[in-house]
C-alpha cells in the first residue's frame, strides 16, 4: 500500500462489509507528514492485532519512521535490517483508526508580489503553502492576458490559482498525475472560490482540446531519487 486514497477507500469498503484485512504491507512514501497519514489510514483498514508491515529503504528514512509506526499501528515486534533497507513488523493496535484524510488537510496563505491566495496543504504534495523559487521564477515571465491555460503537474493548484486570480476571464485546466495532487488542487480552488478544471492524468494522456498557453512547473524526483525524464 502506498495510496492513501486508496486506503482510505478500501477502509470503508471493509468497514461496511464487516470484514477488515488481516494484514497489510506499506510502502514507506517519502515525507514523514505521508507516512504518518498512510500509517495512520491503513491502522483503520487492518483487523485488530492484523500485522502490518512497514518496508523502505534506509536514504528514505526508514529508521526514523519507527515512532510513526508506533504511534499509529503499535508496538514494533520485529525489524528486520538488510543492508540498503529495513522493515518493521507489528499488530495492529488501531491507535490511528480513527482519522481520515480529511483531518491532515489543512490551509495556509500564499503571496505572490501583492497578490495574496489560500493554499491547500496535503501531505505528500510538493509547494503545499509555500512558493518555491523556481515557481516564482516561472510566475515571473508568462503572460497573463492568455484565455485557455493548462497547468501541467500542477501539484496544489498554486500557479493556476495565481493565474486565474490575476485574469479572472481565463479558463484553467489543472492536471497531475497524483491523486493527493489532484485532492489538494480542487480544495485550493474551493477555498478561493473560482472555477477550473481538474484533471487527474499523466501528461496529456486524458487531456482534449486545444490550450493558448501551458504552463508545467515539472517534478524532478521520482521518491527521493533525482529523475530529469
Amino acid at each position: 500500500l502506498s495510496n492513501p486514497l486508496y486506503i482510505e477507500s478500501e477502509k470503508e469498503l471493509f468497514a461496511e462489509a464487516g470484514s477488515p484485512r488481516q494484514s497489510a504491507v506499506v510502502f514507506l512514501p517519502k515525507s514523514k507528514a505521508l507516512i504518518n497519514m498512510t500509517l495512520a489510514l491503513v491502522s483503520g483498514m487492518v483487523a485488530k492485532d492484523g500485522k502490518i508491515v512497514l518496508v523502505g529503504s534506509n536514504d528514505a528514512g526508514i529508521r526514523s519512521a519507527k515512532e510513526l509506526y508506533e504511534k499509529n499501528v503499535g508496538p514494533v515486534d520485529e525489524k528486520i535490517v538488510g543492508k540498503h533497507s529495513a522493515l518493521y513488523v507489528g499488530k495492529n493496535q488501531k491507535l490511528g483508526a480513527d482519522k481520515k484524510i480529511e483531518d491532515y488537510i489543512s490551509h495556509a496563505p500564499l503571496s505572490y508580489n501583492d497578490l495574496k491566495i489560500k493554499v491547500a496543504n496535503v501531505p505528500g504534495v510538493f509547494s503545499a503553502g509555500k512558493l518555491d523559487e523556481g515557481t516564482k521564477l516561472l510566475l515571473d515571465h508568462v503572460p497573463y492576458g492568455k484565455k485557455a491555460v493548462l497547468d501541467i503537474g500542477c501539484g496544489a493548484g498554486i500557479i493556476g490559482a495565481i493565474y486565474k486570480t490575476k485574469n479572472p476571464e481565463s479558463d484553467i485546466t489543472m492536471t497531475d498525475v497524483s491523486r493527493l495532487a489532484i485532492l489538494a488542487t480542487q480544495k485550493t480552488i474551493e477555498i478561493n472560490g473560482f472555477k477550473a478544471a481538474v484533471i487527474e492524468s499523466d501528461v496529456f494522456s486524458k487531456i482534449n482540446g486545444t490550450f493558448d498557453l501551458i504552463i508545467s512547473n515539472p517534478p524532478f524526483h521520482t521518491g527521493v531519487e533525482t529523475d530529469y525524464a
